[in-house]
């Protein structure tokens, strides 16, 4: 419920009324728009995260198998 304050004796217009009203209604609207953004947020960083365990696992894999190959290398020379 909204209360004017006491200095208001006149009570609110129907435009102010009306004003308020679209106001209540852009901040419930952006709220659950945040709330959707922050989910999608978390969702991506959990993807990122994911392909950055991926892009470890195939870095160490270039390492063992690019050390490998030289060993390999030298026992044939």
């Amino acid at each position: 419920m909204i209360v004017p304050p006491h200095e208001w004796r006149r009570g609110l217009t129907p435009h102010e009324i009306r004003s308020l009203f679209w106001q209540v209604q852009q901040v419930s609207s952006l709220k659950r728009e945040i709330g959707i953004l922050k989910r999608d947020i978390e969702k991506h960083a959990e993807e990122i995260n994911a392909l950055e365990v991926k892009a470890d696992f195939y870095r160490r894999q270039l390492v063992l198998e690019s050390r490998f190959g030289m060993i390999l290398q030298r026992s044939f020379l």
